[in-house]
């Protein structure tokens, strides 16, 4: 597969205005790190959390331009050198709190909501 230079993203401009203010556009394909893999998604969710962010409720501290959604699920499709656990071609699915599967939320330090998953592509750690 050939990766593009561009991609489609769904973008949250700015707080206190609902879904006018999620806009469709252009964004640039990320690069991958040498930790890194590049997942294109092929689903993503919708969650609570990404209907309050755009009307400024959410209780955290959110850098605006941001992709929407946090939840999403695709195919790995370019690898860093460094990775040792994924390939080309592992399907996987993105989760906002990797520690958070039940139970009480264990706030993580440096946890961050800047990649949603409304892009067609996304770089993530390997952890």
């Amino acid at each position: 597969m050939s990766i593009p230079s561009s991609q489609k993203q769904w973008v949250v401009t700015g707080p206190g205005k609902g879904l006018d203010t999620l806009q469709y556009g252009d964004g640039e394909v990320p690069k991958v790190g040498e930790n890194d893999v590049l997942v294109k998604f092929h689903a993503a969710s919708l969650n609570y959390r990404d209907l309050i962010i755009p009307r400024g409720q959410y209780p955290f501290a959110t850098q605006f331009p941001v992709v929407a959604a946090s939840d999403g699920a695709g195919e790995v499709v370019e690898v860093g050198s460094k990775v040792s656990l994924w390939k080309k071609g592992d399907r996987v699915v993105t989760l906002f709190n990797q520690y958070a599967f039940s139970g009480l939320l264990n706030l993580i330090t440096g946890l961050s909501h800047d990649q949603g998953s409304y892009y067609t592509f996304i770089s993530i750690a390997e952890f």
